[in-house]
């Protein structure tokens, strides 16, 4: 006796280039780790996403678990529409998804101080990895202080999502690396 929604193809999944073996490795996933029922975004990102350390959470973790729910757990749909984001080859709705992770607030810009938060974090955690703890800030401000003046050679303080787009179909190299994380 199955549930209708584990029959049913999520929303997000039937509209990707997501491949249904990618999604049935992924539910069977889920089952494996939550018994069918939820996921604690906690345990999720210990499992899956490379930018948590030492069971340390930081802001760019957060954003990319709000991919997939905004509650405190994910639940099999969410898990599948999750990873369904992550791995299509749409370019365009990969530039999007990049772009809502660095989006803190959700305005539909992008600002210095936004992308500095999320950049620091992401340096935190893979310059710790690596034993190079020193000089976050200093790096991470370099790399958004060039960033913006490619994006936006007027040197707004903050990038629109159309900006944000032009520049990603021309230097694919930060959705990539987003991409790659889970």
């Amino acid at each position: 006796m199955g549930s209708n929604s584990t029959k049913k193809k999520s929303s997000y999944v039937s509209t990707t280039n997501y491949h249904q073996n990618e999604n049935k490795t992924a539910q069977n996933d889920f089952d494996n780790i939550a018994n069918g029922k939820f996921l604690s975004k906690s345990t999720f990102a210990n499992k899956y996403l490379s930018l948590v350390s030492n069971n340390k959470e930081n802001l760019f973790t957060n954003q990319i678990l709000k991919v997939f729910s905004d509650s405190s757990q994910i639940n099999k749909p969410q898990f599948s529409d999750g990873f369904a984001k992550f791995t299509q080859e749409n370019r365009d709705e990969q530039i999007k998804l990049v772009f809502s992770i660095f989006d803190i607030d959700g305005d539909g810009y992008l600002t210095q101080n936004e992308f500095t938060r999320m950049i620091e974090c992401f340096f935190e955690v893979n310059l710790e990895k690596m034993g190079k703890i020193a000089n976050i800030n200093d790096e991470s401000k370099t790399f958004v202080q060039k960033f913006f003046k490619e994006v936006s050679p007027l040197l707004n303080d903050r990038i629109s999502f159309n900006e944000y787009k032009q520049h990603s179909k021309k230097n694919q190299s930060l959705a990539n690396n987003v991409k790659n994380l889970i």
